[in-house]
């Protein structure tokens, strides 16, 4: 089914808030990226249980994800993100 948008979720957790939002927005495309099993398992639990069809997977770095969107885009804004609480708090 084509989908008017597409939405990007990166690092879902357990894809409670994704499935709802897919759920609720059926026209809506989502991708979420996610490396944990356990949140993907969840998540495709909810995916099955709900029978959403708008929803796929990236189970990999997110970087690897953006970068192939950054080459479609006219105009990307990616913004670095700390990787832990450590660099985050690093001056």
């Amino acid at each position: 089914m084509p989908v008017r948008e597409v939405w990007l979720e990166i690092g879902f957790g357990a894809g409670e808030h994704l499935a709802e939002q897919a759920e609720h927005h059926p026209g809506i495309g989502f991708i979420g990226c996610e490396v944990f099993e356990d949140g993907i398992v969840r998540l495709l639990g909810e995916v099955a249980r709900r029978g959403l069809g708008n929803v796929r997977l990236f189970t990999d770095d997110a970087r690897l994800l953006l970068a192939a969107f950054a080459a479609a885009l006219d105009r990307p804004c990616v913004h670095p993100v700390p990787r832990s609480l450590a660099e985050a708090a690093a001056p």
